[in-house]
């Protein structure tokens, strides 16, 4: 776990490049408004026509539909897609949205339309500035430790260094802002040779789709790392990072279940959550059998609630929105659905005989503001009293056993959307399912961790559990070379200290129009600081690969990455 550790302490800044369409010539700009890869060293000197840039053992780890060099690599558990690797570039394929990707190394000649499948999308790579316009993504960017070719962020990340970004303004555009093309041509793509979002779109040139989401597996869902990591040539880097998140998650897992199977009774879980029609689909209490879900479960020793069951009980509908969750819904003409029970009342009768089979309950209510969804809110939304009876009644109650998973929270000072706080189970918990692992053996049976083991996102509401919540100060570390400039208490009067020339220079606003200093307010503390320029000129080299011989040797030099054949 060292490894993830140190991966996961990221810096916050920013770099820049430009994608095409299958067919379009090479990167140049053609006009001052299009955005210029920065020198960087990023791309190779060598102009040989036999060069491989991208070989066998620095490809992504997965089963292989051949021994060659341009075998399909279909990665570990991930089902959303694949990579082809060619000398020097990669036709990388998300099936989910069905978008091709062609990347093609810096400094290499890109291969024309008819080598690539039709409507390919091109980019150069590896890319020095993304725009991050959904929170997943950036969990992702910051384990492969590219934070510092981030230009822009959701205003919903929780990371630190995200949060950090979003106070300086550099924030990412809605999915709304990048229908307008007045927004897109002046303000976005002179700057971004990366826009990252779940929706693809096929008439956005440097637009690419990450779809860790929807892929069906916990695991399948912390390997997209190796998607993401293609793009920034770290296809080794996140095989390693991956590696060990999956053995740490099959060691635990074993752990769990062992001890499980020496419990007299089994622990039955449920995932649950109520929405309405005015925020929702529909009125209803929901029941999630999403395959991850099912997933942790099982592999922390639990078992879910009977889906067959639940889906026979009188009036209960399946969710149209989703096969894995059963509605006990009522009013469903008003939202134009058949079915579902005639009163509240009744659905509340019916799934409360349901909880009484619950033992460890996980509510996924949605919360404005988390911090104030305590044990209390919980009984009120589900139509329950906590008293002798009822916990008698309902096993959970009685087992103490409530639980959610907004344990990992933003800090609300940084937020400029106005949706409510930041929740990190939509961001880094996504990567991390090793930890989501414990975190569910621990709401299944405390004895399953070690004795003082902290959450990471699922808190327990019924012993009074609250949120952590993380600060844009927690990027203020040695390694982001970010400082406060100045401190105060939180309601002192203060005003902002000036810069010196040097840092004033130093920080000047990038092309997102950022500050030179944010405020910050952190609990008891107001501290300023000096914001990230949000277009680095001169982002870190990476190059293909790095090896110590055997074949090829690619190192990287103040004249760019430099291809040397082995003399060894």
């Amino acid at each position: 776990m060292h490894l993830l550790l140190t991966l996961l302490s990221a810096t916050c800044c920013v770099g820049v490049a430009l994608a095409q369409t299958a067919g379009a010539p090479a990167p140049v700009a053609a006009t001052p408004t299009l955005y210029q890869r920065p020198n960087n060293s990023d791309c190779v000197t060598t102009t040989s026509s036999v060069t491989n840039y991208f070989p066998l053992q620095f490809q992504i780890a997965g089963s292989s539909t051949g021994t060659t060099q341009q075998a399909q690599v279909n990665v570990t558990v991930a089902q959303d897609f694949t990579v082809q690797y060619m000398d020097s570039y990669k036709i990388v394929t998300n099936l989910y949205v069905n978008e091709t990707y062609v990347l093609y190394q810096c400094g290499t000649t890109p291969p024309t339309a008819d080598m690539v499948p039709a409507g390919s999308k091109f980019f150069q790579i590896p890319l020095t500035s993304v725009t991050v316009v959904e929170t997943i993504p950036y969990a992702y960017l910051q384990a492969l430790n590219v934070t510092d070719r981030v230009f822009s962020v959701s205003s919903d990340t929780v990371a630190p260094c995200g949060q950090l970004q979003v106070a300086c303004t550099q924030i990412a555009p809605t999915a709304e802002m990048l229908s307008d093309t007045d927004y897109l041509d002046n303000e976005l793509l002179p700057y971004v040779d990366g826009i990252i979002t779940s929706t693809p779109n096929g008439s956005i040139s440097p637009l690419f789709a990450f779809s860790a989401s929807t892929d069906p597996g916990s695991l399948n869902r912390a390997e997209w790392l190796k998607f993401m990591g293609l793009f920034f040539n770290m296809d080794d880097f996140a095989n390693t990072v991956f590696d060990e998140i999956n053995s740490t998650y099959y060691m635990n897992s074993a752990v769990y279940k062992s001890a499980a199977a020496m419990r007299s009774n089994t622990t039955t879980v449920a995932w649950v959550d109520r929405i309405d029609n005015i925020t929702d689909y529909a009125n209803a209490f929901e029941v999630s059998y999403a395959q991850y879900k099912v997933q942790y479960t099982s592999d922390a020793g639990g078992n879910m609630t009977n889906q067959s069951a639940v889906a026979a009980m009188t009036n209960v509908v399946a969710s149209p929105y989703s096969v894995n969750t059963q509605w006990f819904a009522w009013d469903l003409v008003d939202v134009g659905l058949t079915g579902g029970f005639a009163t509240e009342a009744d659905a509340v009768t019916a799934f409360h005989a349901f909880l009484q089979t619950v033992d460890v309950l996980i509510d996924e209510t949605y919360a404005e503001d988390p911090t104030q969804y305590d044990f209390s809110t919980f009984l009120q939304t589900f139509n329950l009293t906590s008293n002798a009876t009822s916990n008698a009644t309902y096993p959970f109650l009685k087992n103490a056993a409530v639980f959610r998973e907004d344990g990992l929270l933003t800090n609300s000072s940084a937020l400029y959307n106005g949706y409510g706080l930041g929740d990190d189970w939509f961001e880094g918990a996504l990567l991390r399912p090793d930890l989501v692992l414990s975190d569910v053996a621990r709401a299944i049976n405390s004895s399953n961790v070690p004795q003082g083991y902290n959450f990471t996102w699922i808190r327990n509401i019924a012993a009074g559990e609250v949120p952590t919540i993380q600060s844009p100060l927690g990027c203020i570390t040695p390694a982001t070379g970010i400082s406060v400039v100045a401190s105060v208490p939180t309601g002192a009067p203060a005003s902002a200290p000036a810069l010196s020339a040097t840092s004033a220079a130093a920080s000047a606003p990038g092309p997102s129009g950022s500050d030179t200093l944010t405020t910050i307010v952190d609990g008891n503390i107001t501290a300023y600081v000096i914001c990230p320029v949000a277009a680095a000129e001169d982002v870190p080299t990476i190059c293909p690969f790095v090896s110590s011989c055997g074949a090829t040797l690619m190192t990287n030099n103040t004249n760019g990455c430099q291809y040397t054949p082995c003399t060894a």
